[in-house]
């Protein structure tokens, strides 16, 4: 057999094994972009997205405790969050669903002693962006959706 053949055999076959261990690497279907707001979705997220955060941070000590905050964008009118986590803690994480109503670009706040950390900067690894706010605030956020 050619090496090219064994090669391409070899990849269905890696591929094949991943499918069958759940472990296919899904990449987020949004990344994000600072704005005034916290951190803005750079695309309109469908009814249903799965939204995944995991806190690697909540500054410069691990007893630190602080709120992760989701809005709808705003379109013209004050609006309530679509997801609230207080008390955040180092490690955790949280995952919701995007209600119907809320379908569009959102706006993920945090911080401790309130919510208007400025944003930092947005870097892709792979499946997941980290966003770094002031403070020393990191989450790791994950957006999944099934089309």
């Amino acid at each position: 057999m050619s090496s090219t053949k064994h090669l391409l055999l070899l990849s269905f076959l890696a591929v094949g094994i991943q499918g069958l261990s759940g472990q296919i690497v899904k990449e987020s279907i949004t990344s994000w972009a600072p704005s005034n707001a916290g951190f803005e979705s750079t695309a309109s997220l469908p009814a249903g997205a799965e939204v995944r955060v995991l806190v690697v941070t909540t500054g410069h000590s691990g007893h630190w405790q602080g709120d992760i905050v989701i809005y709808p964008e705003n379109r013209g009118y004050a609006v309530n969050p679509i997801a609230h986590w207080p008390a955040v803690r180092n490690s955790q994480t949280f995952a919701f669903r995007i209600p119907h109503h809320a379908a569009g670009r959102i706006f993920i706040q945090a911080g401790t002693p309130n919510l208007y950390l400025r944003p930092g900067s947005c870097v892709r690894h792979g499946e997941y962006d980290q966003l770094a706010f002031d403070k020393g605030w990191v989450l790791n956020v994950k957006v999944l959706h099934e089309f």
